[in-house]
């Protein structure tokens, strides 16, 4: 908008000045110094206008006052100011004498000035306010920024309100009330403010409208609305326009996030505000904050962003909090001297001129139990600020060291000091709420809920929810359920809607559970209200492996990624793998291999590791990609594996035609009555596949040798019997199949049956045996190949009847097959000398693309000539005959040759005989064709 005012105004005097003077002689010169400076070439306008004022003419006043505003323009403010003032002196003009006062402002303005800025602004409005309104509505919103920047922010909403009388454009009153709302977010007058952003929030300019959001998401973040702040941050959309807003709504909504306990959200919206930003506002507070969050399911990363944090940051507040939090998290993580090593390094920054963090360092060397620098320090304050109002706090603290310290007589000596400092202090209460503490610490848990009871009878105490934490505790470990069970009751009441009560809750879970009394109702409440609770994970977790140690694979899966939501994968890899094993125990592969690959662990223990990638294997050799499922087992060879895992390895061996390995494992699952017989057959398969037959036989008779009760007994017996009947060992095959005692296999059997009925001519028994079994027959692929044979034998025998009925059970149930059961009607019409019906058959397969098209339209071209006597009709089917059936082929050239001839066309018919004549492969059709050209005479003709 500040680009759009300064061009209207150069606008204004280019064509305003321009048109005074007409033909004087510096004119050329003068109009060269406008055009520059609105080309903003302002270096160049500037030398050209020095030229003009040092010819002393009529257009010295303008040239000045642009020569002034092109070094304004250069960011020179004070030689701007220094040439401002200098032509104020000599002006004619008072319109340019008045203008310039605005610009004299507008350099004290760049210049940081602000007090000298608001009042030559204040100076060009008491004389312009009504003649130059351009100036004047930006005259009143400088001010109002100045007093903004001051923190004067009534005084800015009433110059910015003054500046609204002067425009009428709807974007620069839109941002004037953004401005306006945004000073009384500064005065934490939120209601106003959000009133005010109505007239700006829906703006079609899309930078004011995104500010306007970020405002208002902003304030209601300030009112703890934070579900009403997410929605305006989600408003504001990715633009090159207002990124600046939008990277910045990251950082808020995780804010929100964060206040909602979400940690998830609110990490990944850290995320995506640190990975946008570029260092500016907030960007280290960000890493901060995001750390802190992280801590608990990933401990190194937080541990080492802290420490690049502080490395890197110029922010000493923040430093002293982030070295602050170092400490105590070296601390949880049992490294003692680092966190001491941190506090040192505060320490030699701190003294007691900082009160505040001085005492906060003093705190935190007491919360790691390093109670010595913390008297010191204590003492020291004491020493040095015995009068001030905070005196009793600051021996309170020191009490605080000597009780943690186990140091009763000098903590209660400290604790009476108090009463002499301020008798009316409230850390006269609070010390019989730490003394509890201590005994909670010592274990002395029944002196513990005596000085509690205590407590919690004063009015107006600082601690009375931790002191009802500490009360549940102690009951607990007293194990008095009735008063455990008041305690928390009266917790759950009083304080769970804002309140993190998850441990206590947690703990009478344990509690109840070890006594054997129902949890279920806690259980619930816990899972409801704290869902992202690290004791809400431990729920699921327990959860998860009761259902999966009971074979509840789905539930335990539900559970275990609810577990993991919260921990994360890398707090808990037995989880992480727990879970890919509940979904793999439902069957969906593909979705364990999808989890696995997707939602990678990194950091793994061994067993976690060797787990993913046998799950992997598994999966994969499940959905049948052996080439896959053979990688991840070979990455795995080196461990122990399962006899399941052998087996699929088995398996896989024999897919890839490795069937010496495969030989290799077969002796680890000799004791597996499962794997093993399956192995068997598997193996004797192989050598069926490849012929061999007496190596197929002799793992197939060991199968029944060994597992007679097996059902790969009956599967061996059946595929024996199949060896046998493809060498026509039609006999033994037939015994073997009355062996069976499988249904399923005896059904393949009976089949595999009736196709050695057809071999040995037993036509009637197959039909017999097909036409009882039909309905069970169907089931199986082989019963496609049972009759098609049928088919085949029907025609063989002329018997239309059974063609018939087996070509409409083939169709019927194996679709592909209809040109087959087509070529056999065709072929059977034309043997019984149906042409007419032959003909149908033959022309529908010569219009589709199969096997039997080419002898379908040497047929069709018989039919023809023979039948319908239709020697054109036959020309045209025997053309279309080639010579993928070379017999067809030639006998369709012959009849070709012969048509030709009878009709007319001897050089047709001269040619085909002279390709045939050439024809070194058929002796037969060279012949006929000799003949034929002698016959014809065709050798007199040439």
């Amino acid at each position: 908008m500040k680009k759009i005012f300064y061009l209207n105004i150069v606008f204004i005097l280019l064509f305003s000045y321009a048109a005074v003077y007409s033909q004087q002689p510096a004119k050329g010169l003068y109009e060269q110094g406008l055009e520059a400076f609105k080309s903003k070439n302002y270096g160049s306008a500037e030398l050209i206008f020095r030229k003009v004022i040092d010819n002393d003419d009529q257009y010295k006043d303008s040239a000045w006052y642009y020569m002034a505003i092109s070094i304004f323009y250069q960011k020179k403010y004070k030689s701007a100011v220094f040439e401002l003032n200098r032509f104020l002196l000599i002006c004619s003009s008072a319109e340019l004498c008045n203008k310039s006062r605005f610009w004299i402002a507008e350099c004290y303005y760049y210049q940081n000035d602000y007090n000298t800025a608001v009042e030559e602004y204040k100076r060009f409005i008491s004389s312009n306010k009504t003649l130059y309104p351009e100036f004047t509505k930006e005259a009143y919103m400088k001010i109002g920024k100045c007093y903004f920047i001051q923190n004067r922010n009534a005084e800015a909403i009433n110059e910015w309100n003054s500046a609204l009388k002067y425009t009428k454009i709807k974007t620069e009153i839109e941002e004037l009330y953004l401005q306006i709302a945004g000073a009384y977010y500064s005065d934490k007058n939120y209601q106003t403010a959000i009133q005010t952003l109505d007239r700006s929030i829906n703006s079609r300019d899309i930078l004011i409208r995104s500010n306007s959001l970020l405002l208002q998401g902003k304030i209601y973040y300030e009112q703890n609305n934070y579900n009403s702040a997410l929605n305006a941050f989600n408003r504001i959309t990715k633009d090159p326009l207002n990124e600046e807003s939008y990277i910045a709504a990251f950082y808020y909504k995780a804010l929100c996030f964060e206040a909602l306990k979400d940690t998830n959200n609110a990490v990944v919206n850290y995320d995506n505000f640190i990975k946008s930003s570029t260092g500016g506002n907030n960007y280290y507070e960000a890493r901060y904050r995001k750390a802190l969050l992280i801590r608990e399911t990933d401990k190194d990363e937080a541990l080492n962003e802290m420490k690049k944090i502080y490395e890197e940051t110029n922010n000493t507040e923040l430093k002293q909090k982030v070295i602050i939090d170092l400490a105590l998290f070296e601390y949880e993580n049992g490294n003692k001297q680092n966190a001491i090593n941190y506090l040192e390094k505060i320490s030699i920054q701190l003294n007691d001129s900082n009160k505040e963090t001085y005492i906060k360092l003093g705190e935190v060397y007491m919360m790691i139990k390093e109670f010595s620098p913390a008297e010191k320090i204590f003492t020291d304050i004491l020493e040095k600020h015995r009068f001030d109002k905070d005196a009793d706090r600051y021996q309170f603290l020191l009490a605080l060291v000597f009780l943690n310290k186990g140091d009763y007589a000098r903590a209660a000596q400290n604790f009476e000091k108090i009463k002499q400092l301020n008798p009316f202090s409230i850390y006269i209460n609070e010390a019989v709420f730490f003394t509890a503490s201590a005994e909670i610490e010592n274990k002395n848990y029944s002196k513990a809920a005596a000085l509690l009871i205590q407590y919690l009878s004063i009015r107006n105490i600082e601690n009375r929810m931790d002191a009802i934490k500490l009360q549940h505790l102690a009951y607990i470990k007293l194990d008095d359920k009735p008063k455990a069970d008041a305690a928390l009751s009266l917790l759950i009441k009083s304080y769970i809607r804002n309140n993190d009560l998850s441990e206590n809750i947690y703990n009478h879970i344990m509690f109840l559970r070890k006594r054997k009394a129902s949890s279920l109702y806690y259980e619930n409440l816990l899972l409801s209200t704290y869902p992202r609770s690290s004791y809400t994970a431990y729920i699921y977790k327990d959860r998860a492996e009761t259902a999966f140690s009971s074979g509840n694979y789905r539930t335990a899966e539900q559970h275990y990624t609810s577990y993991l939501n919260i921990t994360g994968n890398n707090s808990d890899p037995e989880a992480f793998v727990k879970k890919a094993e509940a979904i793999y125990a439902q069957k969906n592969y593909e979705k364990a291999i999808y989890y696995l690959q997707n939602e990678k662990l990194t950091v793994y223990n061994a067993d976690a590791f060797y787990s993913i990638l046998r799950i992997l294997a598994k999966s994969f050799y499940h959905i049948d990609d052996f080439d896959k499922s053979y990688e991840y087992y070979l990455q795995i060879r080196d461990q122990n594996l399962s006899e399941e895992d052998n087996f699929f390895l088995l398996d896989i061996y024999i897919r890839k035609k490795l069937l010496t390995k495969a030989l290799e494992l077969l002796p680890l699952l000799e004791k597996n009555r499962e794997y093993y017989p399956e192995s068997l057959y598997l193996i004797g398969m192989y050598h069926k596949s490849y012929n061999e037959y007496e190596d197929a036989f002799k793992y197939f008779d060991l199968i029944q040798d060994k597992y007679p009760q097996s059902i790969y007994t009956d599967m061996a017996v059946y595929e024996s019997a199949e060896i046998d009947y493809q060498s026509s060992n039609f006999d033994e095959a037939s015994a073997k199949i009355e062996q069976i005692k499988n249904s399923r296999i005896k059904t393949k059997g009976e089949i595999l049956l009736s196709l050695i009925y057809l071999k040995t001519d037993r036509l009637k028994e197959a039909s017999v045996l097909a036409d009882r079994n039909i309905n069970s027959f169907i089931k199986f692929p082989e019963c496609e190949i049972l009759l098609k044979a049928l088919v085949e034998y029907s025609y063989s025998k002329k018997n239309s009847a059974m063609l018939l009925r087996y070509s409409s059970f083939l169709v019927k149930n194996f679709p592909d097959n209809s040109a087959f059961t087509d070529y056999y009607k065709a072929k059977y019409y034309y043997d019984v000398k149906n042409f007419q019906k032959s003909y149908t058959f033959y022309l529908k397969l010569s219009n589709s693309d199969n096997q039997y098209r080419n002898e379908s339209f040497y047929f069709l071209g018989q039919i023809s000539i023979y039948t319908f006597h239709k020697n054109q009709q036959a020309i045209e089917m025997y053309k279309k005959v080639t010579a993928e059936s070379n017999e067809l082929y030639m006998k369709s050239r012959i009849n070709l040759a012969m048509l030709y001839y009878e009709s007319g066309k001897n050089e047709e018919s001269m040619s085909i005989l002279n390709q045939l004549r050439a024809l070194d492969k058929s002796i037969k059709y060279q012949k006929q064709a000799e003949n034929l050209y002698e016959q014809y005479a065709f050798d007199v003709q040439n």
